[in-house]
């Protein structure tokens, strides 16, 4: 254990002192397409498209709206907006979001494709560091929005985690997760892996990192959603995650994702081992682990999370172990659909 640690440690270190203000060089925003998929999203979209007016030059290229089956307003909603060079389609067959952006594919003008959610909105300049030179794939920050309730302030410490997570996964060249919701990519080598019904983002990424695909954690930018409401969305959301996870065949991939797990619940193992060697790594990983979280931080701006932090350490890896667990044995659904 002390191992495991100890090399977990010197992960940290290694994004420490290589990564920490590091300046990204961006190339200028033009000929992309622009995907928008959306099933539904009658109360997030008005939201999404007013900072799509105030940033989207025609410059930039098209930006394609792909209608998942939707019952209400969402499709008037984008077609009374004023955005230039935007088009609407209509998904016939199939359903879901992989299938949605399936057929937006097969219509795009231009080989760099950008992905954004229809329930987020994105940052101020979002466009102006949209691509990150010499990536194949981007993907970039989460925010979740801010509620008074318990299960909000676990799930924004958790988004925190995640983006120190992924970003420190991208930088050591072994991109275990990313942010559909806020990803780019070009067109070549693209594969969603129909064998899931989710996680078109991660197989992407995946399908184009195998392929020899520089990959690229975007900091400079986000974008903003709501937290799952309740423990039921939270729990159906948290399944999606886990279950796509499965399809990360590489073993590296799965010997780094062990890594994780075990550096997490290294907490607990000073009830069996309480060497002061053991309990000087433990304390040097959580105190990298906050420094690092504290950096992301400074553009995501959450307040009042770590006042929470060491309970938290404590919580996060059961409920990974837990989610984990009940994944094997269960179904999960979205949007009233069975997944």
């Amino acid at each position: 254990m002390i191992i495991v640690v100890g090399l977990y440690i010197c992960l940290l270190l290694f994004m420490m002192k290589f990564n920490t203000n590091h300046e990204m060089e961006f190339e200028e925003t033009k000929s992309i397409s622009v995907l928008i998929p959306f099933r539904n999203e009658e109360d997030s979209l008005p939201a999404l498209i007013q900072e799509l007016e105030k940033q989207w030059l025609p410059s930039y290229g098209e930006i394609i709206f792909i209608d998942d089956h939707s019952t209400d307003s969402s499709k008037d909603i984008v077609l009374s907006s004023s955005l230039v060079n935007r088009s609407l389609l209509s998904l016939r067959e199939g359903e879901g979001k992989k299938a949605a952006l399936k057929y937006a594919l097969g219509k795009v003008k231009y080989t760099h494709v950008s992905q954004i959610d229809a329930d987020t909105v994105i940052s101020e300049n979002y466009f102006e560091k949209l691509l990150v030179k010499r990536a194949d794939y981007t993907t970039g920050l989460i925010r979740y929005t801010s509620e008074r309730s318990l299960i909000n302030l676990y799930q924004r410490w958790e988004n925190l985690a995640m983006m120190f997570t992924t970003r420190l996964a991208v930088q050591l060249k072994i991109p275990l997760m990313s942010n559909g919701a806020n990803s780019n990519y070009k067109t070549q080598h693209v594969d969603y892996n129909d064998d899931y019904a989710s996680g078109d983002d991660l197989f992407n990424m995946y399908s184009i990192f195998e392929s020899g695909g520089v990959i690229a954690f975007n900091d400079q930018t986000w974008v903003e959603t709501k937290c799952a409401p309740d423990f039921k969305s939270f729990f159906n959301q948290r399944m999606r995650w886990m279950k796509k996870s499965g399809g990360l065949t590489n073993f590296k991939f799965r010997l780094f994702s062990v890594l994780l797990l075990i550096s997490q619940l290294s907490p607990f193992y000073i009830f069996f081992d309480q060497s002061y060697e053991f309990i000087f790594l433990v304390a040097v990983k959580l105190l990298l682990e906050l420094i690092g979280m504290m950096n992301v931080n400074r553009k995501l701006k959450y307040k009042g999370l770590f006042p929470f932090y060491f309970v938290m350490v404590l919580l996060y890896p059961i409920a990974i172990i837990l989610l984990l667990l009940i994944s094997f044995f269960s179904s999960v659904s979205w949007k009233g659909r069975r997944l």
